[in-house]
């Protein structure tokens, strides 16, 4: 079973709110203090998972034998409802959290984040909810909640088998809930526009610099365009003459990790470049820092080829076979067909948006990528680099 609540407007709260409120929803309730709490699930045979994401939104999931979803339907309902709002609970949990983010290391993908959305639950960093979290009061936190679920939609989606009773609890269970807002699928605006490159670098004694490249661009919820993206991404990723992987790692043998990323917040979808490269080689005492600059050189030449259309239509007929795999595969288990059920309730396009998305595939064509990776590129890109002190001294001009 999958519930979500998706906020209808930007959510506000200062960094370390919704990670505070995350860790009360997932440890106990307004009824059952953390032992009990582990122990009705773990008898009823349920495991449950709940995440508040960057955006407000809450994701729910959970896997239970048939004879035990009145029981998780009863415990979800309670955690939602019920949250255990005392300040006993809220100061043991800040200090859980403020421990488990002390253990983090650097992440130049924050510092992506942190341009491309800017003072904003989307761009918070570790550094932000660490420096801040002191501040925050259970009145912020009840706040949050109040916010999230006064002004959200909501979205039930089950995976079982056709079961009646199921089919009876779960429609006679959800209609006791509190009324949400009408279903809405306007996207979020959080695009834009980055008018200069900037350098984001983080400073750790690491034998390997990560490099990340990145580029946003403005969309819409339009799932052919979602399709050439993704393919345009497999290609750049994976591609057997154009793909990152085998030009950057097995070519100019630059590292053992290199890929890129395709996702989209709201209206925003962002295409990155991802790699680990060696610069302190402790085994062999080589010192080369000109590798960041390599990456950095790698990775435009092989943009460029996806936006000349330099790639083959082989390369292509691969990535539209890859992404068939994948949706495929998120039919296979119940908790994929869940999460695929959501993500459809959730878009125009409804509990088909997978059939409508294989549909599309075949009809892509190579001058479709060409123009899709032309206007993903078209922008300035962002760079953030975590590396020791002495490979971003010799990398800095």
């Amino acid at each position: 079973i999958g519930i979500k609540y998706t906020p209808i407007k930007t959510i506000v709260a200062k960094p370390g709110t919704i990670e505070i409120l995350n860790k009360i929803l997932n440890n106990k309730t307004a009824y059952k203090n953390i032992s009990a709490f582990g122990d009705y699930l773990d008898n009823a045979g349920i495991s449950q998972d709940i995440k508040i994401k960057k955006d407000g939104s809450i994701e729910i999931h959970g896997n239970m034998p048939g004879k035990s979803v009145q029981q998780f339907i009863n415990i979800t309902q309670e955690q939602l409802m019920l949250p255990a709002f005392d300040h006993e609970t809220f100061s043991g949990i800040k200090e859980i959290v403020k421990s488990n983010l002390q253990t983090l290391k650097s992440n130049p993908k924050e510092a992506i984040n942190k341009v491309m959305y800017g003072d904003s639950t989307l761009g918070y960093t570790t550094k932000d909810v660490l420096a801040n979290i002191d501040n925050v009061t259970l009145d912020d936190v009840k706040q949050l909640y109040n916010d999230i679920m006064q002004n959200s939609t909501a979205t039930v989606a089950v995976a079982t088998t056709m079961d009646e009773n199921i089919k009876s609890i779960v429609n006679n269970s959800f209609a006791q809930m509190p009324m949400v807002q009408k279903q809405t699928h306007a996207l979020k605006q959080t695009h834009k526009t980055i008018e200069k490159s900037t350098v984001e670098t983080t400073t750790e004694p690491n034998a390997q610099a990560e490099i990340i490249q990145a580029y946003n661009f403005k969309t819409s919820n339009n799932i052919e365009d979602d399709i050439k993206f993704s393919l345009m991404n497999q290609i750049l990723c994976r591609g057997d003459e154009t793909g990152l992987f085998n030009n950057l790692r097995e070519k100019e043998k630059l590292a053992y990790a290199v890929h890129s990323q395709y996702e989209t917040r709201g209206n925003n979808s962002v295409i990155s470049c991802h790699i680990l490269t060696t610069t302190d080689n402790e085994d062999t005492k080589e010192y080369t820092p000109e590798n960041v600059q390599k990456s950095i050189n790698g990775f435009t030449k092989q943009i460029n080829k996806m936006k000349n259309g330099e790639f083959s239509e082989k390369e292509l007929e691969a990535a539209k076979k890859e992404l068939k795999i994948t949706l495929k595969e998120l039919t296979y288990k119940q908790q994929f067909k869940e999460n695929a059920l959501l993500n459809g309730l959730n878009s125009p396009y409804g509990v088909d948006l997978l059939n409508k998305k294989y549909e599309l595939i075949d009809k892509i064509t190579k001058a479709d990528i060409q123009c899709a990776a032309q206007y993903a590129f078209g922008g300035k890109p962002i760079y953030a680099i975590t590396a020791s002190q002495k490979t971003l001294d010799a990398n800095k001009e």
